[in-house]
């Protein structure tokens, strides 16, 4: 695309050493033959009664695998989340039968 001489410089960069992460050690998921695209609802269903949300890129049926679909999928999650505990201070704000 670009000769040599014309290859624009980049301003910024970052180097990520994944592999050297004790917790990700370089993972990322991976969609076997065979899945269905049910995988990803299935990884992002909420636990314990929605109190417990999962968010990254192997819960975004529509971008996994992709650094985006982490977000999508935890902005998902934090709506979640967050509906979660509006509902349980509405409860909270009801008054008590008599």
């Amino acid at each position: 695309m670009f000769g040599l001489a014309d290859r624009p410089v980049a301003a910024q960069w970052q180097v990520t050493r994944w592999t050297a992460d004790e917790l990700a050690r370089g993972s990322y998921s991976f969609v076997a033959n065979g899945s269905g695209s049910d995988m990803c609802n299935t990884l992002a269903r909420p636990e314990w009664g929605g109190r417990l949300c999962f968010a990254g890129e192997a819960c975004c049926e529509e971008r996994v695998q992709c650094v985006d679909g982490a977000l999508v999928s935890g902005r998902r999650a934090a709506e979640r989340a967050k509906a979660l505990l509006a509902e349980q201070q509405e409860r909270r704000q009801l008054p008590t039968p008599p």
